[in-house]
């Protein structure tokens, strides 16, 4: 299979900041974030931002070998497409979006606000933008796994970034940051959690949906973004592992915090992607966490998730959350590890080199990953027909040879 190679390059600027007001720690959601329906901003405007700043790293990053998995001749999925699939063309079975725009420089920001304690918080975003994408351009904001944070934003889903870009979306990495111990405690205070508790709080449970706030309030600020390419109305919050598990929180779900359930949602994102989520028992979460989703959810996991009993916990969202545009791609190949659903080689690699199979299989998940959330993304953003087909259809059990179990709900 073949990909247009795309070439990156690398620059660092700091953004001044606004302070945002935090949101509610307790109450159930609200319709608070729920923005004009006409708001149009413009991310590409970062490229001012860019013109003004320091440049602080002017670094090339070569991706020129990376295969993004899916082969694109250049013709958008029709109709004609799923038949050609069930009658035996199993490349008609991988849902191309048509169209393989390049990359524009990724641009990184600095983000901040004031948290729960009163304390400045200060993040790192990273902005890629898909070169020649017709504008206003549909938007996924993505999240790490991890409890600890990280601090290398452009690692951050970096394989979904180059996939999401090359069919037209504006891709915006987070990189929660970590906490220090004097910040942790602080945080533990004003949020009610006991001192006893406050040594092992994942606290990023707590910030990812702020930090996440204060992303779209930054893309929805004139004096960030001025211009006119990004459309706020077509929002898409994204997440792997404990990432996954910030993105159920903001759309909807419960987590106990503190020994309260809180609720953490945020109206503005349409749609939901969750890699390897969290299921009741793990992170705060609970039996009756999931009830309230009631927004377009994708779910991606499988068997070689983690433990067996880890690994089948993580269905459990998909399956407790309302019904209607909720799926669910499940691998039941163990050689699909946790960090597959990130679209790392490595935990696959490894795996089968401990069991003696062939490591290539590795790349065969990959198109199954990324027809799933392009064909899901194309049909809750875009509200593309064909895409939404694709989806009510059997087109990837087919692809998968029936490995990846597909259930729409």
């Amino acid at each position: 299979m073949t990909h247009a190679a795309l070439s990156l390059g690398l620059v660092v600027v700091a953004l001044a900041a606004c302070t945002s007001a935090p949101l509610s720690p307790v109450a159930p959601p609200d319709a608070s974030h729920a923005r004009d329906a006409s708001l149009v901003v413009d991310a590409a405007a970062v490229d001012a931002a860019v013109a003004d700043a320091v440049v602080e790293d002017a670094a090339a990053v070569d991706a020129t070998a990376r295969d993004g998995g899916l082969a694109h001749d250049g013709a958008p999925p029709d109709a004609t497409s799923l038949d050609r699939c069930r009658a035996g063309t199993i490349a008609d079975c991988a849902y191309d979006p048509g169209v393989d725009y390049g990359a524009r420089p990724p641009v990184t920001l600095s983000l901040s606000y004031d948290d729960a304690s009163g304390a400045e918080r200060t993040f790192e975003i990273a902005v890629h933008r898909p070169e020649g994408a017709p504008s206003p351009s549909p938007v996924v904001v993505w999240s790490h796994g991890g409890a600890d944070g990280i601090a290398r934003v452009l690692a951050v889903g970096d394989e979904w970034a180059r996939a999401f870009t090359s069919a037209g979306y504006v891709f915006i990495a987070i990189a929660h940051i970590g906490r220090d111990n004097p910040s942790r405690s602080a945080l533990c205070a004003a949020i009610g959690v006991a001192d006893a508790g406050c040594a092992t709080f994942k606290y990023l449970s707590w910030d990812r949906p702020h930090d996440l706030d204060r992303v779209l309030d930054w893309l929805e600020d004139p004096a960030s973004v001025s211009a006119g390419s990004v459309d706020l109305t077509r929002i898409a919050y994204a997440g792997h592992s404990a990432g996954a598990g910030g993105a159920m929180v903001v759309a909807g779900a419960g987590r106990e915090i503190g020994d309260t359930l809180r609720f953490l949602a945020d109206e503005r994102p349409r749609a939901f992607i969750a890699c390897s989520p969290q299921g009741p028992g793990d992170d705060g979460f609970v039996d009756a966490s999931f009830d309230a989703i009631s927004r377009p959810t994708l779910t991606l996991s499988g068997v070689g998730d983690d433990t067996d009993v880890v690994a089948e916990n993580r269905r459990v969202p998909f399956e407790r959350m309302m019904s209607g545009d909720k799926y669910l791609g499940w691998i039941t190949d163990e050689s699909a590890r946790h960090t597959t659903f990130d679209l790392e080689l490595g935990g696959c690699e490894r795996y089968a080199a401990d069991t003696a199979l062939d490591p290539a299989r590795c790349t065969m998940f990959r198109p199954w990953l990324l027809s799933a959330a392009l064909a899901f993304l194309d049909a809750e953003l875009r509200e593309d027909a064909i895409a939404r087909d694709y989806l009510a259809s059997d087109a990837l059990e087919i692809l998968s040879s029936g490995v990846m179990e597909w259930t729409a709900r």
